[in-house]
């Protein structure tokens, strides 16, 4: 006596549940057949209304668009990135599927194809079931990296090809829906030393008036740091999270962006805030001064300096002349530290080096140079005092 089993596939609902009724049919020949019969139903009350195929047509955004954006449902989330930068998902409009009688965001009603949003955060989307009931769904919309976009536009495309000229331009930033957006002129010019020879170019802008970019406070001149050497973006971001739990009077905010030049992407930079006298910056009592460890062939016309016997010192902050009476007193305050630091009596608890230093910050500084290997830690430039 043989034994066969057959299955008849039907189509199941989203959420039902499945009762399978085994009829056991004998034959004259006393030959056994079992045949599978699916039936469905939905649990009384049970919400099984949803949103699926989430997608945006080029056809319906053609501004903003050039290639169809297919989101993937995942419990009562729909996400999906744009793999190109859009410069405007203010105003996209969706394509979408669902069995609910209604669905609304904020309260307004939403028709696949037409009604248009705003996609620079999640959007949540509110369906409404036969029986009543609501299930919400989060539309997460990830244009391009996910972070900020400043685009520069230089007159005429003028190439950035100097550190000492300014080139006249335009920006335009993307806060991503984090931060403010913001479209300015400025004037833009390369920056750093080692760093301006490599193929990704870090670069200086300066505005007429004092901008605030990222949430900063406001101040005329920033910088974008490239970071060539390290793909992986973290040695000047780490150095900054460690400056600020520190103890140091002023450590830049740094911003990850991405850089499009005269509409050429760049690659991920940090938008920082230069280092400068300011109440955004480093803001230094009236009396303060604000002094560069540096190279003498980096000296720029109009620099004001001085040599010690091991170092040279750039006076960034206050104006000075040489040789008059703020010149002299830090000039002399730096060469007297120096000589007692490398002096038998280095440790005297009053008169050796801490009488010239702030120790717990210079500790900090230390450290947190020693764990990013800073090679210009060794004093040999870009060092703030």
């Amino acid at each position: 006596m043989s034994t066969s089993l057959r299955s008849i596939p039907m189509p199941i609902p989203h959420g039902a549940k499945t009762v399978l009724f085994a009829l056991m049919l004998l034959s004259l020949s006393c030959r056994k057949e079992a045949i599978i019969v699916e039936e469905t139903f939905t649990r009384p009350g049970e919400n099984h209304h949803f949103i699926q195929d989430f997608f945006f047509f080029p056809e319906l955004n053609a501004s903003f668009l050039h290639d169809t954006i297919s989101l993937s449902l995942n419990g009562n989330e729909i996400s999906g990135r744009i793999p190109f930068y859009s410069n405007n998902i203010k105003s996209l409009v969706p394509s979408f599927q669902t069995n609910a009688v209604s669905v609304t965001v904020d309260g307004q009603e939403q028709q696949s194809g037409i009604t248009a949003l705003d996609f620079r955060k999640p959007v949540t989307y509110r369906s409404k079931g036969p029986d009543g009931q609501m299930k919400d769904y989060i539309v997460k919309l990830t244009n391009f990296t996910g972070l900020p976009v400043i685009k520069i536009h230089t007159k005429n495309e003028a190439v950035i090809d100097s550190k000492d000229n300014y080139v006249d331009a335009k920006i335009s930033v993307d806060g991503a829906g984090t931060f403010d957006d913001f479209d300015g002129e400025m004037k833009i010019k390369g920056r750093g030393n080692y760093s301006w020879v490599l193929p990704k170019k870090p670069y200086k802008m300066k505005f007429d008036k004092k901008v605030s970019l990222f949430g900063e406070g406001e101040d005329k001149e920033w910088v974008l740091l490239a970071s060539h050497n390290d793909n992986t973006q973290l040695n000047a971001s780490a150095s900054f999270f460690l400056g600020d739990i520190s103890r140091l009077a002023f450590t830049p905010d740094i911003h990850f962006a991405e850089l499009f030049l005269n509409d050429v992407y760049q690659g991920t930079y940090q938008l920082c805030e230069s280092i400068k006298v300011g109440e955004a910056r480093v803001n230094i009592p009236k009396d303060g001064y604000l002094l560069e460890v540096d190279q003498e062939e980096r000296m720029e016309p109009g620099d004001v300096y001085f040599q010690t016997s091991r170092i040279l010192v750039n006076i960034k902050e206050p104006a000075v002349s040489k040789d008059d009476a703020k010149y002299n007193y830090v000039r002399n305050f730096v060469t007297t530290a120096e000589d007692v630091l490398y002096s038998e009596n280095f440790a005297d608890p009053v008169n050796g080096y801490a009488k010239y230093l702030d120790v717990p910050s210079f500790i900090d500084w230390y450290l947190i140079n020693e764990i990013t290997k800073n090679q210009d830690a060794v004093f040999y430039s870009s060092c703030y005092m």
